[in-house]
């Protein structure tokens, strides 16, 4: 990770930097959610699920060491320096983050880079009738979601999915637009390398691609705002039903029909420590969370100075102050 890059997630307040990391590899929790939440930076959830703790606390001291982040060992928190704060604003480093892609809305970034670019893949040695060729993406879900999308699309006249791919990019700003275009390969299309288009922009491997997850978070929201517009393209980038795991979709649903407490409890067979979790995380994720919902006033009530009520009441004050 480019170390400048991270002085973009901290600020001239304490921000505990675990809570940070966790958050870009993609732990949930609801500790590690309420922190992204407060600090501005839910949408980089799932960033870097690669990420190693290891490769970040070292990051943490380089930044340290060059007098821009100063950090309190004793409460893990993490504050800029006014050094910091400053190249933060001369090289405007929040920008150089994706602002356009979020996790919740859209799913794992990776996955859906892969979709699109091993669809076009497909879709262009198809067209120009090569048939033996490496897949641009070696897993294996990928590859059996894109076997289902063709067999399902089999019958279609493909010229209309170049026509969606081709319109929904000029749909984007003109640099997002290129850069996706760029990035897109074939056997009949090279293409360019990552390397090749990072030393065209002047920017690192890593600068790159976060230009990529942004064009890409650009180029879903187009795809979101009409999908009946873009059948094809929607197909092959599928947006996560719920941000909500299963489990906790589960518990959210049975409390929206009116089922009680105890109902939910005998029901569910959980822990109903991990059924509140459940119920946090929806206060935290879900659009219109219904604060005022019978089931979760019983528990904010059963025991109004715990972990859940104290933490669902503050919630409920930042969503009436937005």
């Amino acid at each position: 990770m480019d170390n400048q890059l991270l002085l973009a997630v901290f600020a001239t307040t304490p921000r505990r930097y675990k809570a940070i990391f966790y958050g870009l590899a993609g732990k949930q929790t609801v500790s590690n959610l309420l922190a992204l939440r407060d600090y501005g930076l839910l949408n980089y959830f799932h960033l870097y699920p690669k990420l190693s703790q290891q490769e970040f606390q070292a990051q943490l001291v380089s930044l340290q060491q060059a007098g821009w982040l100063q950090l309190d060992q004793t409460d893990a928190t993490a504050v800029l320096t006014s050094a910091g704060e400053l190249i933060c604003q001369q090289n405007n480093l929040a920008r150089q983050w994706p602002q356009a892609y979020d996790y919740w809305q859209f799913g794992d970034w990776q996955l859906q880079w892969q979709r699109l670019l091993l669809g076009v893949q497909v879709v262009s040695n198809r067209w120009h009738q090569v048939q033996q060729y490496q897949p641009l993406t070696e897993s294996y879900q990928v590859q059996r979601e894109l076997r289902i999308w063709w067999r399902y699309w089999a019958q279609h006249d493909w010229q209309s999915f170049k026509g969606e791919l081709q319109t929904s990019l000029t749909e984007l700003p003109e640099t997002a637009g290129t850069l996706l275009a760029n990035s897109f390969s074939s056997s009949s299309f090279p293409g360019l390398t990552s390397q090749h288009l990072a030393q065209l922009r002047s920017q690192s491997l890593l600068r790159l691609q976060l230009a990529q997850i942004n064009s890409l978070g650009l180029l879903l929201q187009v795809l979101k705002q009409n999908p009946s517009q873009w059948p094809l393209l929607n197909s092959l980038l599928p947006a996560p039903k719920s941000p909500l795991s299963r489990s906790a979709w589960q518990t959210y649903q049975q409390v929206l029909a009116g089922q009680s407490w105890s109902e939910i409890e005998r029901q569910r067979r959980i822990k109903a420590s991990t059924l509140k979790e459940h119920l946090l995380i929806a206060a935290i994720l879900m659009p219109n969370f219904p604060f005022e919902n019978a089931t979760i006033q019983w528990l904010k009530h059963e025991d109004e100075h715990g972990f859940f009520a104290n933490h669902l009441t503050s919630l409920e004050k930042g969503t009436l102050k937005k």
